[in-house]
This record gives structure tokens, sequence and C-alpha cells, in this order.
């Protein structure tokens, strides 16, 4: 009897975040994360824990699912969810070969997110994957980079990390050194103050 129990754990407490729309497949792995360390092994219970996450607007949006009607109703969950809130391929190679336009990300951030969008399309580390990568940074790293031994895509992308803060750090400078004129507030001291 007491196997039984170790091998259909079904009624435990699992805390699962809010079902995060624009990124399902990431909401998938750190829910099946939870339930491996807390050994949820029923398929209905991990069903019932995702339903649970998900917020109502998003619930209104997937109502025709979230009632159990399969074997395995969590894997016909997920394949639901995933089939229609996750990117396409299509979307994942638009992503790879339009170039971003966020110029708070770090160099090694827009490689993981390339990689990520290009994980089913692309070798990771292979040729094509470097080639795009080395299009993102502004031109005068960019060139540096390229004319740079070669190395590891993940050495290039730390090494362009730095050749930006070095940049950034630059900028400052210059912009300070080109100030002319220094303004300065002076107040009149208060008769109070002197006392």
């Amino acid at each position: 009897m007491k196997n039984d129990a170790v091998n259909d754990v079904s009624d435990v407490s699992v805390s699962l975040p809010p079902f995060w729309l624009e990124a399902p497949t990431l909401c998938f792995a750190q829910a099946e994360a939870r339930f491996h360390l807390r050994h949820v092994t029923s398929p209905l219970t991990k069903f019932y824990h995702i339903i649970a996450s998900l917020l109502a607007t998003l619930a209104t949006k997937v109502d025709d699912f979230v009632t159990p009607k399969t074997e395995d109703p969590y894997a016909h969950l997920k394949t639901q969810l995933l089939a229609r809130f996750g990117s396409t391929s299509e979307d994942r190679f638009r992503t790879l070969m339009q170039p971003t336009n966020d110029e708070l990300l770090k160099p090694s951030e827009v490689l993981r997110d390339m990689r990520r969008a290009g994980e089913t399309l692309l070798d990771p580390n292979g040729p094509l994957m470097e080639r795009l990568f080395l299009e993102r940074p502004p031109n005068n790293i960019r060139l540096l980079l390229k004319a740079g031994v070669h190395e590891s895509l993940d050495a290039l992308a730390a090494r362009s990390d730095e050749m930006v803060e070095i940049d950034e750090s630059a900028s400052v400078t210059k912009e300070l050194s080109d100030v002319k004129h220094v303004f300065v507030r002076n107040e009149p001291h208060s008769p109070t103050a002197s006392i």
C-alpha cells in the first residue's frame, strides 16, 4: 500500500506562479521542475495545477480545454497551450533575422535570445548563428570582433559585453569633456544659518 502512495502522488501542495503567456515553454519547464521536486506524478493533478495557475484573462481564451477529457489530461493541456500560445517556427525565424532594437540588452543576452529562438532551427554554436550574432553589435564593436582571433560564440558575446561597457563609459567621458560651462546655484545665507 505504501508503494502505491509513492508511485502516484496526487495530493501534494505545489505553488506555481501565474502562467506566463509570453513564455509558455518556460512556464511548463518551471512547473515540471516543481512537480518533480514535490514528487507529483499524477497527470490529473498536474493538469489541475496548471489550470489553477491561469489568470482569468487567459482562462477565458482556453475554456475549450480546461476540463480533462483524455487519458493524460496534462500532456493534452500542455500540447494545446503550446500550440495556441507558443511561438511558431516562422516567429522564431523572424526573431533570428531581425536585428534587436533593445539597446539595453547586453550582447550576451541578445545571443541567449537568439539561441532560444533558433533552438530547433540552427546549431546554437554553428557558423550561421555566429554570423547572425556578429551582425547585432554596433559597427565599431562588430569590426573589432570580426578582426579578432576566432573564439567560441560565448567568448565572443562576453568580449562584446566588455566592449559595449567600455564604449558606453567612453561616451560618458566624452560628453563630460564637452561641457563648457557649469552653473552653480548660489543661494543667500539665511540669518539663522550663521547663528
